[in-house]
């Protein structure tokens, strides 16, 4: 089924603020990340692997964190 424009709009803007969260740290977790953002960490850990498979955040090499690239 699509998503509706709110839908989507509403996907848009989690992916903003969590890359703006990124962009803030060297690396962070998707714990914190969750906490800071008020979202679900299964919605996190969605989104940063849809952001990795766009090239856009990467795991830490050999940590448990994330950061953009």
């Amino acid at each position: 089924m699509p998503k509706t424009s709110q839908e989507a709009s509403g996907t848009v803007t989690r992916v903003v603020r969590l890359l703006q969260q990124l962009a803030e740290c060297d690396e962070t977790t998707i714990k914190a990340l969750a906490e800071k953002l008020d979202l679900p960490a299964s919605t996190v850990h969605r989104l940063l692997h849809l952001l990795a498979a766009h090239d856009l955040v990467e795991r830490v090499p050999g940590g448990a964190g994330y950061r953009s690239r």
